[in-house]
C-alpha cells in the first residue's frame, strides 16, 4: 500500500491491511518515519514477520526471534544466546536464506574446525 507524506510534521505514514492468525483482517499504522522508503520497509518488514512463510533471511529471522524472545528468559541467557548467535551463526547464515539444508550445516561445522 501506498506511504503518505504528512506535510504538517514532514514526516510519512504508512497504513495497510493484513490478516492476522485466526484469518481477521487487521489495519496497521504508523506514522512519523523519516523517509518513504523507511515507511515502505516497515511495512514490507511487519508482513513478513506476521506470514507464515518462511522466505526471508537467517539475519531477518533472528531480529524476530529476538524481538519474540523478550522478557521471557534471563539476562545472562540472552546473552548467550546473542552471543553464539552473533559469533557463530551470523557470519555464515547472515543473509542466507531461512531454509538451511544439512549441507549448510556441514560446512559451517568444518569452518569451525579449521578455526
Amino acid at each position: 500500500m501506498p506511504a503518505y507524506k504528512e506535510k504538517d510534521r514532514n514526516t510519512w505514514t504508512v497504513k495497510f491491511q493484513y490478516k492476522n492468525w485466526k484469518g481477521t483482517k487487521k489495519w496497521v499504522t504508523k506514522r512519523e518515519l523519516a523517509t518513504k522508503r523507511d515507511a515502505l520497509q516497515y511495512e514490507r518488514d511487519f508482513l513478513a514477520r506476521q506470514s507464515s512463510n518462511l522466505d526471508m533471511s537467517f539475519a531477518a529471522f533472528v531480529t524476530v526471534y529476538r524481538e519474540d524472545r523478550g522478557a521471557r528468559i534471563k539476562e545472562s541467557t540472552q546473552e548467550t544466546k546473542d552471543n553464539i548467535i552473533d559469533t557463530k551463526l551470523m557470519p555464515y547464515f547472515g543473509e542466507r536464506s531461512i531454509f538451511i539444508t544439512s549441507k549448510n550445516i556441514f560446512e559451517l561445522s568444518v569452518l569451525n574446525m579449521t578455526n
